[in-house]
């Protein structure tokens, strides 16, 4: 099936901090058109190159109240993955992981948040420092377990989780270093990798959570996760903001046999 899209310009649509149900019709969601597209275009190589030149050196950033390191090579949290913390319940949720962690952030969100079994995976090393480093500075060692490795893969096949967070990267375009590759999942490799295996990993009544902007890859990346038997809703957005002129989605991913229930 094709997830067909409308454009929505100018539309209000709710925004509500949720953890089951659709909050917004899939059928609502709003594409940017080409020539926003060559926009994002131009920014994205901009913070590429400024990424990659970027000051040794740590800097700080605060992410829901707490401050977390960024250390060279890592990206700091920003609103799409706000949303993704706010959007979800975390009631009843024992058991997260964190795939593509960064810094940390949604590992420390879903401990600070009651969770108290947090896996963290980033392929990266310079990530795997930098969540490290953020996870002792809050004292949350004991609940969160920071890996190496390429998402799923790290794990024992007993592991099992209520909630898969994975804020991947929005576009399916060639990464030609590993700065781009943070931005742009190539042939949506990630991406694939992970609806194949998350089925494996998922507890009884576990989905997965992610957050978009509204790229028109976004169409694509649903149609992978039907065909992979997951069904969409959508539990947040967060609209254009301060210049930015993406609109973020929280999307919710379920089972298809388990679609209509909630962890």
């Amino acid at each position: 099936m094709r997830w067909e899209t409308p454009a929505q310009a100018g539309v209000q649509l709710p925004f509500k901090s949720v953890g089951c149900g659709l909050v917004i019709p899939i059928d609502q969601i709003e594409i940017l058109n080409d020539a926003a597209m060559h926009e994002i275009d131009a920014l994205q190589q901009r913070q590429q190159s400024e990424w990659s030149t970027r000051n040794q050196g740590e800097t700080v950033c605060t992410f829901l109240g707490q401050d977390l390191c960024v250390l060279p090579g890592v990206f700091p949290p920003r609103r799409d993955t706000v949303l993704l913390a706010n959007s979800l319940s975390w009631s009843g949720v024992d058991n997260v992981i964190d795939v593509g962690t960064g810094t940390g952030a949604l590992a420390i969100a879903a401990a600070l948040n009651g969770v108290r079994n947090v896996v963290a995976t980033d392929i990266s090393i310079a990530a795997v420092e930098n969540a490290r480093v953020n996870v002792r500075q809050l004292s949350l060692q004991g609940i969160v377990d920071v890996r190496l490795g390429d998402g799923l893969s790290c794990l024992d096949a007993t592991e099992k989780f209520d909630l898969i967070l994975a804020n991947l990267p929005g576009r399916n375009k060639t990464a030609g270093n590993a700065v781009a590759a943070a931005q742009w999942d190539t042939g949506f490799k990630a991406h694939r990798a992970l609806f194949s295996q998350a089925p494996n990993h998922l507890a009884p009544g576990g989905s997965l959570g992610m957050v978009k902007a509204n790229y028109p890859d976004l169409l694509d990346m649903l149609d992978l996760a039907e065909t992979a038997g997951f069904v969409p809703s959508i539990v947040g957005r967060s609209p254009p903001v301060d210049g930015d002129i993406r609109t973020y989605y929280a999307i919710r991913l379920q089972p298809e046999e388990q679609s209509q229930t909630c962890p």
